[in-house]
């Protein structure tokens, strides 16, 4: 992206990687990203648009920024349940409990068909057996909704009619179950719930400006 003939250098806070603008430019600048993060702040700012859409009486507005907001929601809960999982495949302990527990589960009714539900389920109980750690109970009551946003033709049990009517409080206790698993299961697994992204910005532009020159990519 290119303000005022500045072309920027993009750092991956969560990746590390760094994206250099091809010459010719007139002026560079550099940010950082954490995608994940940014995508917790489109929720929080597409709820906030949505009740005071709500407020105002301008309910296909409201039901607009609410369907934003869920696709949010879900794309920041999906990137750190990945983080979490990629964290944990060199946890040889972990692996084997994942191992045999799955191969025991797996006929049961109650197993769940996404693997972001099995692995809440399943790292939820080997803090508990190994380490004798309670995570709080995620509610799951609007991953549904999230799943006819994304097959709308394909989901059974919700309707439409049940996304327009979702009551914000209610998706808000939601994703209050949803953060509180992950920020403490994060402090079990090496995962940083938000990146420090000015950290890494000072680092960088220092990095830069000792540089005489810079690879496109590394």
């Amino acid at each position: 992206m290119s303000e005022n003939n500045t072309s920027y250098v993009v750092m991956d806070a969560r990746s590390g990687e760094l994206f250099v603008p091809a010459p010719p430019f007139n002026m560079v600048g550099a940010t950082v990203l954490d995608l994940p993060s940014d995508l917790w702040r489109d929720f929080v700012f597409f709820v906030e648009e949505a009740r005071k859409h709500e407020h105002s009486g301008r309910s296909e507005l409201r039901y607009r920024f609410l369907r934003a907001g869920l696709l949010s929601l879900f794309s920041h809960l999906n990137a750190m349940f990945d983080m979490m999982i990629k964290s944990l495949k060199s946890d040889a302990d972990y692996s084997d409990f994942k191992s045999n527990e799955s191969k025991r589960r797996a006929n049961r009714p109650d197993w769940p068909r996404c693997e972001h539900g099995r692995f809440v389920l399943l790292y939820t109980d080997y803090l508990k057996a190994e380490r004798c750690i309670d995570l709080p109970v995620i509610d799951w009551s609007i991953k549904p909704l999230r799943n006819l946003l994304a097959h709308p033709s394909g989901v059974r049990d919700v309707t439409v009619a049940d996304l327009y009517d979702l009551d914000i409080n209610s998706l808000m206790r939601a994703t209050d179950s949803f953060k509180a698993w992950i920020m403490e299961a994060c402090e079990h697994c090496n995962v940083e719930y938000e990146a420090d992204t000015e950290g890494i910005l000072k680092t960088l532009v220092q990095s830069l400006a000792g540089q005489k020159s810079q690879p496109e990519r590394f």
